[in-house]
């Protein structure tokens, strides 16, 4: 997601997260709130390390996530994060993932297209049974109330 060379992310996407993180606060204002994220690698996106760290690091109780991929375009990563959202469900982490911009047209792109072409689809990291599907996007943020 963030780079040395691209401070802000692909697509602003550190922004995004920023602002999630203002808006956590907001409606929680007594909650610690982490903001959990890493740079993409050769082998791997900074959006699966830092989930991946926010889970095996067992960070908070809750961890929400705003970003998202058609389920389709997923492939094998949709069963990895399944398996991730398992063992979250597991240590007892409750998972959020934004069920995307777009609804049900979740293989379009929101920015561009005026009215779904791709058919109905969903957002492949909300799509498992061992995570919450929620509204609008929110970024990867654990938080625990104190």
């Amino acid at each position: 997601m963030d780079g040395i060379n691209n401070p802000d992310g692909a697509n602003d996407a550190s922004v995004e997260a920023y602002l999630d993180v203002e808006w956590a606060g907001a409606v929680a204002p007594g909650a610690t709130i982490d903001l959990v994220i890493a740079a993409d690698t050769e082998l791997e996106s900074g959006l699966v390390l830092a989930a991946e760290h926010a889970v095996y690091g067992n960070v908070a109780p809750i961890l929400s996530l705003s970003f998202g991929s058609c389920e389709s375009s997923l492939g094998a990563e949709n069963q990895f994060l399944s398996g991730l959202w398992e063992q979250a469900a597991a240590q007892g982490i409750t998972v959020l993932v934004s069920a995307g911009d777009s609804g049900s047209a979740g293989c379009d792109d929101d920015n561009t297209q005026y009215y779904a072409v791709y058919g109905q689809a969903v957002n492949g990291f909300a799509s498992t049974p061992y995570n919450v599907g929620v509204g609008e996007r929110i970024s990867i943020t654990a938080t625990t109330q104190t």
